[in-house]
């Protein structure tokens, strides 16, 4: 064969093989530059959701400057009393009991000498109580992804609280433990946030955050008493994702807050310091920035998929594209573009389900 011919052959190939080589697949992946964005749903991805619940212990503390605490036994006038240093010889006297939550004042007569006997004063002991309780809050946050790595949103929380049995600094011999008017109540907080992640590795990811708010008191608490201050908690988020959209979170956090409670018949106010620890759990969900595929599962020429085939939608696991638009092929759940045996490491003879089949499940 002279060359004459080696060459127009060549140049025969050239022209034909790209016919044949022509994809009329509809799943074929075009290049990003022919897709059409959804510029909203691109603004949106920015935006997450959390939601978590938990587990936190509140640690109740007041010290109690200028002030004394009687142990009262009469039979009408029992329980804890709260009254300036002044009053503590006078009969009667001004008083005040629940003075953690709800404070109530009476004029209280002494009608014995031992009745002197059982109280202590802060002029002559550290007189104040501390006590703890448990606590069980879920939140909810709304976020705004910033540059990749910081988010700042808002969020609420709704906790059931315990007012804790708390146990004086000194005297307990005399005046004994404080035992609250109400036993549980609960608190709403509202919050913003601002946090960035500091590591993350193999789909984990390690954060710091700050939560800064108002309290809410519950209806164990007199609103008319009390005056609040800004709350401050600080978190160590750990995620693990489970998908783009879709991530686990576990939240150490240590929380700050007090409130003060009015006293006006004694001249004064009470601060109460109440920190807590929590530990929460919950998800973490993004809003994707493409639809899931909406073509319907259809049978290829030349496959022979079983007849109970369940999936509704095409087969392509990753994000794709059809005509101009780009799909993803996975629920929000899973990882968008699976590498082999991601979604099914476990081979269906080896499920759970199928541990009593002689034929291991197929």
């Amino acid at each position: 064969m002279n060359k004459r011919k080696i060459v127009l052959l060549v140049l025969c190939a050239s022209l034909i093989f790209p016919a044949f080589s022509q994809v009329n697949d509809p799943y074929y992946y075009i290049p990003k530059k022919e897709v059409k964005t959804n510029g909203f749903r691109k603004f949106l991805n920015n935006f997450s959701f959390t939601l978590t619940g938990g587990y936190g212990r509140t640690f109740y503390k007041h010290h109690l400057p200028g002030y004394g605490v009687v142990n009262y036994s009469d039979s009408t006038s029992q329980g804890l009393y709260l009254f300036a240093v002044q009053d503590s010889t006078n009969s009667p006297f001004t008083g005040y009991q629940n003075w953690l939550n709800a404070p109530s004042v009476s004029a209280v007569n002494r009608f014995a000498s031992s009745d002197q006997d059982n109280q202590v004063l802060s002029d002559t002991a550290r007189l104040g109580y501390k006590g703890n309780a448990g606590a069980i809050p879920f939140t909810f946050i709304l976020s705004i992804r910033l540059f990749d790595r910081f988010t700042i949103g808002g969020g609420i929380t709704y906790e059931f609280h315990r007012l804790p049995t708390m146990n004086p600094m000194s005297g307990e011999e005399l005046i004994g433990k404080y035992v609250p008017n109400v036993r549980s109540t609960h608190l709403r907080k509202y919050f913003g946030t601002i946090g960035g992640q500091v590591y993350g590795y193999m789909g984990w990811s390690y954060s710091v955050d700050l939560q800064i708010g108002k309290v809410a008191m519950g209806g164990a608490y007199d609103k008319a008493s009390i005056t609040n201050s800004l709350f401050f908690n600080l978190g160590l988020p750990i995620e693990y994702e489970f998908s783009e959209y879709l991530s686990a979170v576990v939240r150490p956090s240590f929380e700050y807050k007090s409130y003060k409670v009015s006293l006006p018949e004694i001249g004064g106010a009470v601060k109460h310091t109440f920190p807590s620890l929590y530990v929460s759990i919950g998800f973490r969900y993004t809003i994707p920035e493409i639809p899931r595929c909406p073509i319907h599962a259809r049978t290829p020429t030349g496959y022979d998929y079983p007849k109970k085939f369940t999936n509704k939608t095409c087969r392509i696991q990753k994000k794709h594209v059809h005509v101009d638009k780009e799909f993803r092929g996975q629920p929000f759940y899973k990882k968008q573009n699976p590498k082999i045996g991601e979604n099914h490491p476990t081979l269906f003879r080896y499920h759970w389900y199928n541990r009593r089949k002689i034929s291991g499940g197929y």
